[in-house]
């Protein structure tokens, strides 16, 4: 092994245990220079509108999270991972990704998770340090959901500039289910945003 792929190789590990240690996320990682590696899947442009036989659109796969009990769709070609049973189809991103530690993240293209609050609160609810852009009722998979367009101000959570496409799903008694995606480096908003819209309609709870 030649001593820069040692180098890098260690640099890879250093940032991971760093980011661990100190618990402030990411809790997972992108390989360095993801977008030159021939080794790794390059993001795959989106353009699956028609519905297979089992209801999802053509090209994707159903994730599911036995512990939280529920599942979603998400296009076949993107990857998902967890180090906990809890954490299943939380996070997706067409780049392969390791998840390394066990707090939130905002590193990858789509990220799905629960909140133990009423769908009225946290549809009407702005959360701090974000700035909601617009707010639109709609309904998803037959329920009822709000889609938010957000920018958020404080830089200390969020890189500046970024922007945050979410939709907040009401799943009853089991408060609601958040499926968002944000503007980040090197990622195709637009094209995320539509698997967005397409992911919240694959939603089975259970």
């Amino acid at each position: 092994m030649s001593p820069l792929w040692r180098f890098l190789i260690g640099l890879v590990i250093a940032v991971g245990l760093a980011a661990a240690a100190i618990g402030l996320g990411p809790a997972l990682i992108r390989p360095l220079m993801a977008s030159h590696n021939a080794q790794l899947s390059p993001p795959v442009p989106f353009s699956a509108p028609a519905q297979s036989g089992t209801g999802l659109p053509v090209g994707w796969i159903q994730c599911t999270n036995p512990v939280l009990g529920f599942s979603i769709g998400h296009p076949k070609e993107w990857y998902t991972d967890h180090r906990f049973p809890n954490q299943a189809c939380r996070w997706f991103d067409p780049f392969r990704i390791r998840v390394i530690g066990d707090q939130g993240t905002f590193l990858t293209a789509m990220e799905v998770y629960q909140q133990a609050v009423p769908f009225a609160e946290a549809a009407s609810t702005d959360a701090a340090g974000e700035r909601v852009v617009s707010r639109e009722y709609v309904t998803v998979n037959g329920r009822q959901a709000v889609r938010l367009e957000i920018e958020p101000v404080d830089i200390s959570v969020y890189p500046a500039g970024t922007k945050v496409y979410r939709y907040i799903i009401d799943v009853g008694d089991r408060g609601v289910f958040i499926v968002e995606t944000r503007s980040l480096p090197e990622t195709d908003f637009a094209d995320n945003k539509r698997v967005v819209d397409r992911a919240v309609q694959t939603i089975q709870v259970f």
